[in-house]
C-alpha cells in the first residue's frame, strides 16, 4: 500500500520543464529569496511606525520583535508541516494547486501572493522615495526635500511622494517584462549595495555612539495634530 501511494504521489509532480524555468546564480537566488521575506520593508515599517507615533515613550523594539515572532511561529509550523506532505518547491501555489486542482489553484494561489505583498512592495517603493529626497537633502539640493520628509510632517510634498514612486515600479515592471535576467541581476545589485551601506551606517553611528545617544536624548518627537 505504502509503496502504491510514493509511486502515485511521484507521479503527480513529474512533469516536463516549461518555459517559466529560469536559470540563475546563487546570488541571485539567495538575492531573490531574500527580498521576498520582506527584510526591507519589516525595516521600513518599523520607521515608519515611529514617526507616526504621537510619542516614543515606552516602546520597545527588543519585545515588540519577540512578539513578532511568537505570532509567526503557528505559520512556521503549518509551512513546516506542508513541507513535509508536499516536498515541492513553489509553497504556496504548489500546494494549493495541488489540492484544489489547477483552475482554482492557481488563481487562488496568485491572487492571494499578489494581495500579500502590495503593501510590502508599497513601502518598499515609498521608503526608496524617502531615500532619494534624503540622499539628495544630504548632497546640498534643498528641493529634495519635499521627498524625504514623511506625509504627516509639514513640508512634505505626498502627491510628488507617489507619482515618483508610481514611476519607478513601473520602470521595474517594465525591466522584469522586458528582460528577466537584468531584472534578477538588479535585485542581487541593489541587494549587495544594501548590505554594504547598512554595514557603512551601523559602523559610522557606532564610531559617533556618544553624539548619537546625546541627540537622541534632546530629541522631541512633535505630537500628531
Amino acid at each position: 500500500m505504502r509503496e502504491r501511494q510514493a509511486i502515485y504521489l511521484s507521479r503527480i509532480f513529474v512533469r516536463e520543464a516549461t518555459g517559466l524555468v529560469k536559470n540563475v546564480s546563487l546570488l541571485d537566488a539567495i538575492s531573490l529569496n531574500v527580498s521576498s521575506m520582506s527584510a526591507g520593508a519589516t525595516l521600513g515599517t518599523v520607521g515608519f511606525t515611529m514617526v507616526l507615533l504621537p510619542s516614543v515613550s515606552g516602546v520597545n523594539l527588543v519585545y515588540a520583535s519577540i512578539i513578532g515572532f511568537l505570532l509567526s511561529i503557528p505559520q512556521i509550523i503549518v509551512y513546516t508541516m506542508m513541507t513535509g506532505c508536499i516536498p515541492r518547491t513553489g509553497g504556496d501555489y504548489v500546494w494549493i494547486s495541488r489540492t484544489l486542482g489547477g483552475l482554482f489553484g492557481s488563481s487562488i494561489a496568485f491572487s492571494g501572493f499578489i494581495l500579500q505583498t502590495m503593501a510590502f512592495l508599497a513601502l518598499i517603493d515609498l521608503a526608496a522615495v524617502f531615500a532619494i529626497g534624503s540622499v539628495g537633502v544630504s548632497l546640498g539640493y534643498e528641493s529634495f526635500l519635499p521627498l524625504a520628509l514623511p506625509g504627516n510632517v509639514s513640508g512634505a510634498d505626498p502627491a510628488w511622494q507617489f507619482i515618483l514612486g508610481a514611476l519607478i515600479f513601473a520602470a521595474l515592471i517594465a525591466v522584469n517584462i522586458a528582460k528577466p535576467k537584468v531584472g534578477y541581476k538588479l535585485v542581487s545589485v541593489l541587494s549587495v549595495t544594501g548590505i554594504i551601506a547598512t554595514l557603512v551606517g551601523v559602523t559610522r553611528l557606532w564610531t559617533l555612539l556618544d553624539q548619537f545617544r546625546w541627540l537622541l536624548s534632546a530629541f522631541s518627537w512633535p505630537r500628531r495634530l
